[in-house]
């Protein structure tokens, strides 16, 4: 899989790839996609060093790239969220890009006038907005909801989430690309909820069946009946019952399933009391097991339909399906998706088991495969009820089916090293997950090496890459065949020692090491091992122990060993145990969660009591939950309210409440503040006083030293517009605290909950610990180690995430804790980083559970609160009980040891509310000082240093003079008779061999003196010389519904079809959209057409006619006008908007008026029409641009003679970002002419700036992007081979000189044919007087060809057809048909031209190939990667990476 890195522009920078040499690689990689959040994330590794240096391409890696991958025919783009970076590597964490919709916020909707369709919620809500959203699919285009949002609660994503449930529907974000890897669109499909009639995301793969061992590990099913009941008791408010309600339903066997009769306030399952009676045995007691339940409901309809939703719950067990999956099924399946629904079936279970599941969660990685996993959700069990014989047919159907794989392992890699080594290559064959017996043909070349079960590839037999080819063979049938690439690389000869350097000065005294740690007398630490075991007693030692903490057992002890070990090689252990409580007493069912009614407040408040079973006792003394909101509209704003509470003098009271201001006991009715105070006021209105304080949220304790009595309350705020307001205020005497008491050995400690709702009532839960005794003093512990000498926390962050197991940490961690998940265990990392760059971290697990009892409902959270920031503050205090009230920093400051390190958290909620946590930390004191250790003798002097690594190849030299004549060539062999041999074959090992059937797809051929055909396929080498006949494809997918499917044609002038759309070409129409749906009718909507350029991807036309067009190095070709003339205002400069700045552009800069700059003169054909290609960025105060042709005749002297205005811009082109400009001009009746760019000034009398670049002058209309011109490319390869080459002249010359190899070795032996090249080149360069030599030469030359023809397999009709198809006179060498309707011309100075009906259509001059006019029908080749025609869509080309040397 190929990674492309995009700039900040999303324009493709470069990209990762581990199966080729060189490029950046990746590893790590996790891509986990969510269908229940419609989004996914991506992360990987990027290391920094490739092969011993820093790799280029890290200068891209930044935290404002964006990254894709092209995966199931689909382009997946991400943002980056979090980049760290270390000294070796990059950690990227991505998201895809509409997790960006989660940083706005949502904006309130008033109710339209009516229902509204989908879109137009999407429209008014700004959703569609942000990022060129738009909507592809919509299944519910026609349904209508009444939907409000009252506020901006949340995220513009949360948002779309709940308009999306509310419509009942779900979606998914999908990214198309334009070819530069640029966003071309981002598209939002929308499905309907599935339900009976529709499937939503994905569809139903009735391919995709998976068995037990045949990618599916197992299959868990949990059966809970503790919840169980058939006879239930449901009541609502006010005595409501079902007494009067009569119903019936029956299951498909006709059985009544479940009823209700009139006159009883029952509903009954008899079908489960017949199966899961109340009563062991049939003792003809009551069978039924009743549950009651108390609603809220009102309404008796409701009441009905709620008891039976939860009798069918529950009437019978709750089974819980568990899959576990093989790595190797998305390798299998790679086409499944997000959504799709399969099936299971697991012939293990009693009588079958047959699942159908949707795909919910998967997990790819690109580099790790073993590592993918899909889980699955929405189970539905089917009737599974085939018979024994029959589901072992299906069985071995579904095994037949599977596709057969050759599976490759070698010995010794596939890369040897100066020719040394060799590798075994052992095949495996595979079909699904089963090992195949097979036996084996091994290839190279088309010529079969070997026939068994392994292969040796010995390194001294490869001289270039080699491609092994491996058929496995079934039933004498070839059935799958792999191909493995081997190379031999060669390391350069060692260069001579260099001289031995000078002795360097010595350095300077060092600085005095830190204290050593405090010995066991005289004896250092060397190490310290800590391990794990469990154990039924305290006193009973684990049998084995772990380095990981073992999965906890309830009731049993946890022992940890720690053994130190020291540098005498002595050692000593300590123990540690903990006991694992057993389960409590089981608890009373938990209240039912209030319907319809919201969470307000929760408090917390601990008590001390001597009794463990009895709660201590204390009471709420007054609840007013109503809001109490003052609105006199002046900063005194307060009113007293009717609200009255009974206090008794000299008793402790504790008081809370909740606001959206913040509490205190300071009035201040003169300022206007956030503050909010409560206040008693007596009966007569006489006094009045603040019992409010800062600790009012959590609670005030509050003693009341005024007469007993009733009081008012009343309540101020201080702001004009009336908004703060409280709530919730609550009075409870002083039993129960907000503080936790200090409870003594063997006395309890009760903590009371309170929850708070909406309607203004409350509840209550209690929980008790006891404190245990004191134990008996402990031995001294050894000395401590000592602390870092002045070494601080600098900062302390906090990560979560979630795993399968408590010992395998998660392999993704997130700032913000995750959605929790039943059976998994949560995890939280804390890293500490000290002031001296160390760092610590420590993990804590918590398992989420799953086989519990199903408790009944919960209470209801706080309606769309979530947490919106998060504070840590640190203080340094002298108490670790009491926290510190001042001194609160976000830097951790230096403690001094014995004092304690206070850490606060303050979590900030959506609505505006908040909560505070603690946490402390003692400092401990500094050990003890060591002893200062003995200096250590001075070590001997080293040896001499290793000769040291050859110096680098110097560069090539100049072409040496011409040769003499070569000696006559070796008296050819004898005469012989030889004969070639064919035959055909189906497959490249010869499978299918046949001497006559020339249908088959094979070709193979050997030569011999033998006149006799062997039959032996190993004797050939075969060729493919005929395509597949397409019978053996693939099957496709299951067809669509049966609606007849109906393609419409549309044209236009626009790449989106807007301008000049029509249904009819009228010949001149550049762009082709077509759309396919099942409308017979034509859309008339350009938005439903895909629209292609009919002038095609391939750019074709005449060559760059300006020289230094881009990347200049200098200014050469560069002037005022058409002659080089310096021009101060005309410099090279670069741009952090272009290439991150690596990469030079052209900049004209002036303070004053117009400022032109110009390029050398250039040849032109007359009245021919030329395109103008250039790239700009500009400052916002440029007066303005100009670009002109300025043209002459060739008889003409003045510098022009024709102005051509290509474009005047005003004002700057481009300030964001550099861009690319196609323009085309006419060069009317001149001859030649140059390019002009004008800055026309500044508007601000400061420096306008104006870069440009990439500018590509040529003979065409057609858009194409940037060449150089081939004149820059000729005076950079024009043999400058000295020592002042550059690289990129270097790497030029070497690529010319691989090229030429190439060539060279495709024709046969080298040295002979080098020999024929220069024979012809004196028979065509030489002069009358030494043709004959010349023509003696040639004839030698070409004797010798043939000679080698006996030793090159067909060359002999390659040279008949040399002798009937070529020429030679004074222009050159022709080849090509007598008629001259096509040939070539090889001319004497070097011109190679083609020729059609006579006329002259390409021609290769100077190392250019120029063509006129040219059709690319299939591929075109550059580099690495090769453009060509999709086959799914041939109105569209695609580009592929097809690898190379």
């Amino acid at each position: 899989m190929q990674i492309w890195i995009h700039d900040k522009n999303m324009r493709k920078v470069c990209a990762l790839n581990n199966n080729v040499p060189g490029m950046l690689p990746y590893s790590n990689s996790q891509w986990h996609t969510y269908l229940e959040y419609s989004t996914s994330t991506f992360d990987f590794t990027i290391p920094k060093i490739v092969n011993g240096k820093m790799h280029e391409d890290v200068a891209y890696i930044n935290d404002q790239m964006y990254v894709s991958f092209f995966y199931d025919n689909t382009y997946h783009v991400f943002y980056v969220s979090q980049l760290v970076e270390n000294d070796t590597s990059f950690q990227v964490t991505c998201n895809n890009t509409n997790l960006e919709l989660a940083m706005e916020s949502s904006r309130p909707l008033a109710s339209g006038n009516g229902a509204k369709s989908l879109e137009w919620y999407l429209q008014n809500l700004d959703l569609l907005g942000f990022a060129g959203l738009e909507i592809g699919i919509n299944e519910i285009a026609d349904k209508t909801r009444t939907i409000t949002f009252d506020s901006q609660g949340g995220t513009k994503l949360e948002q779309l989430h709940s308009l999306m449930n509310q419509f009942d529907a779900e979606f998914i974000f999908r990214t198309e690309l334009n070819r530069d890897g640029t966003l071309k669109k981002f598209v939002i499909d929308i499905y309907q909820q599935p339900d009976e009639n529709h499937h939503g995301i994905g569809k139903v793969r009735g391919d995709v069946i998976l068995y037990y061992q045949n990618g599916l590990k197992g299959v868990q099913v949990a059966s809970d009946k503790t919840q169980l009941f058939n006879a239930g008791y449901f009541t609502g408010q006010e005595g409501l019952n079902l007494k009067d309600v009569v119903f019936e339903e029956k299951n498909a066997n006709g059985e009544s399933e479940f009823y209700s009769f009139k006159g009883s306030p029952m509903v009954y399952a008899p079908i489960s009391a017949k199966k899961y009676p109340s009563a062991i045995g049939d003792t003809g007691t009551d069978a039924w097991t009743r549950k009651d339940f108390e609603t809220e409901y009102k309404d008796v309809n409701a009441l009905k339909a709620y008891a039976l939703r939860t009798i069918k719950q529950y009437a019978y067990p709750l089974l819980t399906y568990t899959v576990d999956i093989q790595s190797s099924f998305i390798e299998n399946y790679k086409d499944i998706n997000l959504g799709d629904t399969v099936k299971i079936i697991n012939n293990n279970f009693r009588g079958g088991l047959a699942l159908e599941a949707r795909v919910s969660e998967m997990v790819i990685s690109f580099d790790m495969p073993l590592n993918n996993s899909v889980v699955f959700t929405n189970f539905r069990k089917l009737d599974n009820k085939p018979s024994g014989s029959l589901q072992q047919r299906i069985d071995e159907i579904v095994s037949k089916s599977l596709p057969y794989r050759v599976e490759i392992t070698t010995t010794n890699g596939t890369v040897f090293k100066n020719g040394v080594g060799r590798s075994t290559v052992r095949p495996v064959l595979k079909q699904g997950d089963r090992t195949v017996d097979a036996t084996w043909r091994f290839v190279i070349d088309g010529a079969i090496k070997y026939v068994g079960m392994t292969y040796d590839m010995v390194a001294a037999q490869i001289t270039q890459p080699t491609a092994l080819t491996v058929s496995a063979w079934v039933d004498n049938k070839e059935v799958a065949s792999e191909e493995v690439t081997f190379l031999n690389v060669s390391d350069g000869r060692n260069g001579t020692p260099g001289p031995q350097g000078p002795t360097g000065p010595a350095g300077p005294k060092g600085d005095r090491g830190n204290d050593g740690l405090p010995g066991k007398n005289g004896v250092g630490l060397k190490s310290t091992t800590i391990t794990y075991g469990m154990s039924d007693s305290d006193t009973v030692m684990p049998t084995s122990w772990t380095s990981n903490p073992p999965i906890l057992v309830k009731g049993k002890y946890l022992w940890t060993k720690t053994q130190w070990m020291y540098t005498d090689l002595s050692s000593e252990t300590g123990y540690q145990k903990t006991y694992i409580p057993q389960n409590g007493s089981k608890g009373d069912d938990g209240l039912p969660g209030k319907d319809g009614v919201g969470l307000v407040n929760t408090t917390l408040r601990y008590a001390k009591s001597t009794d463990g079973v009895n709660k201590p006792s204390g009471v709420v003394v007054a609840n007013f939950p109503n809001e109490i909101k003052p609105n006199r509209s002046i900063v005194d704003n307060n009113v007293v309210t009717d609200f009255k509470v009974r206090l008794e003098q000299g008793k402790t009271y504790i008081l809370s409440a909740e606001t959206n201001g913040t509490f205190t006991n300071q009035h201040n009715p003169d300022q206007q503040s956030d503050n909010a105070t409560i206040w008693l006021v007596n009966p007569s209105f006489s006094t009045w006083a603040i019992i409010s304080d800062d600790n009012t949220a959590n609670g005030t304790r509050y003693t009341h030293n005024r007469p007993t009595g009733e009081y008012n309350i009343r309540v101020n705020g201080y702001k004009t517009d009336n908004s703060t307001w409280i709530k919730n205020i609550v009075f409870e005497d002083g039993t129960w605290s907000p503080d936790i008491p200090t409870v003594n050995p063997g006395e309890y400690l009760w903590t009371r909950t309170t929850w708070f709702y909406s309607d203004g009532t409350n509840e209550q839960g209690f929980s008790v610990a006891k404190m245990g005794e004191q134990g008996p003093k402990g031995d001294r512990g050894n000395d401590g180690l000592p602390g870092k000498n002045g070494i601080g926390i600098r900062n302390t962050s906090v990560l979560y995430g979630l795993s399968a197991a408590e010992t395998v940490p998660p392999t993704a961690w997130y700032q913000n804790p995750p959605a929790l998940v039943k059976g998994q265990w949560f995890w939280t990392k804390t890293v500490w980083t000290y002031t001296d760059n160390t760092t610590e971290t420590g993990y804590q697990k918590t398992y989420v559970a799953r086989d519990g009892n199903d408790g009944n409902n919960g209470i209801a959270g706080k309606d769309g609160v979530g947490i919106r920031s998060t504070t840590i503050t640190y203080a340094q205090g002298t108490s670790g009980t009491v926290a510190p009230t001042t001194g609160w920093t976000s830097q951790v400051p230096n403690v001094p040891a014995g004092q304690y390190l206070w850490t606060k958290t303050v979590w900030s909620y959506t609505d505006n509310t908040n909560e505070t946590g603690y946490s402390v930390s003692k400092i401990g004191e500094q050990g003890p000082k060591g002893d200062t250790g003995a200096k250590g003798d001075r070590g001997e002097k080293g040896d001499r240093g290793l000769p040291g690594p050859q110096g680098l190849t110097g560069p090539q030299g100049l072409q040496g003079p011409k040769g003499d004549q070569g000696i006559p060539g070796v008296k050819g062999a004898d005469g012989k008779t030889q004969y070639t041999h064919i035959a055909y074959a189906d497959t490249v090992s010869g499978g299918g061999f046949s001497q006559t059937d020339t249908n088959k797809a094979f070709i193979g051929m050997y030569q011999d003196f033998n006149a006799i055909d062997s039959r032996n396929p190993q004797d050939y080498r075969w060729s493919k010389w005929k395509g597949s006949d397409g019978r053996d494809g693939i099957p496709g997918k299951a067809g669509a519904d049966g609606r007849t499917p109906y393609v419409h044609f549309a044209y236009a002038d626009s790449a989106d079809g807007r301008n000049g759309f029509s249904l009819i070409q009228n010949g001149n129409k550049r762009y082709l959209g077509v759309c396919t749906n099942f409308d017979r009718t034509d859309s008339t909507n350009p938005a439903d057409y895909s629209w292609n350029d009919m002038t095609g991807s391939v750019s074709v036309g005449g060559e760059n006619l300006i020289r230094n067009s881009a990347f200049p190095e200098n200014l050469d070709n560069w002037g005022f006008w058409e002659v080089p003339q310096k021009n101060e205002n005309l410099s090279v400069s670069s741009h952090s908007f272009y290439y991150n700045g690596s990469k030079p552009m052209f900049l004209l800069s002036t303070t004053t008026t117009t400022t032109p700059s110009a390029t050398l003169r250039f040849p032109v054909k007359r009245n021919t029409t030329y395109s103008l290609n250039v790239s700009i960025l500009a400052g916002g105060n440029l007066k303005g641009m100009d670009i002109y042709f300025l043209g002459r005749k060739s008889n003409e002297t003045e510098t022009f003679s024709k102005v051509v205005n290509i474009k005047h811009f005003d004002g700057s082109p481009s300030t964001s970002g550099v861009k690319k400009f196609h323009f085309t001009f006419n060069s009317g009746d001149c001859d030649e002419g140059f390019i002009r760019i004008d800055n026309t000034g500044t508007t601000n009398g400061g420096q306008s700036l104006l870069f440009f670049t990439e500018l590509d002058c040529y003979e065409g209309t057609t858009d194409r992007a940037w060449q150089a011109s081939p004149k820059d490319l000729a005076s950079q390869l024009d043999g400058k081979a000295d020592s002042a080459l550059t690289q990129s002249q270097l790497n030029r010359l070497n690529e010319i000189n691989s090229v030429m190899e190439a060539e060279l070795e495709a024709k046969a032996s080298l040295d002979t044919l080098n020999q024929w090249v220069k024979a012809y080149q004196d028979f065509v360069n030489a002069n009358n007087a030494n043709r004959a030599q010349a023509e003696k030469n040639l004839a030698d030359a070409s004797a010798r060809v043939a000679k080698l023809e006996n030793n090159l397999n067909d060359m002999s009709e390659r040279w008949n057809f040399i002798d009937s198809y070529m020429a030679s006179s004074n222009e050159g060498l022709v080849i090509g048909k007598t008629d001259n309707s096509s040939s070539m011309l090889f001319n004497p100075n070097g011109r190679i031209s083609m020729f059609s009906a006579g006329n002259e259509v390409m021609y290769i001059s100077q190392g250019v190939i120029h063509i006129e006019n040219g059709i690319f029908s299939k591929t075109i080749q550059i580099g690495r990667f090769r453009e060509e025609q999709d086959y799914i869509n041939p109105d569209r080309n695609v580009i592929r990476y097809v690898g190379g040397k």
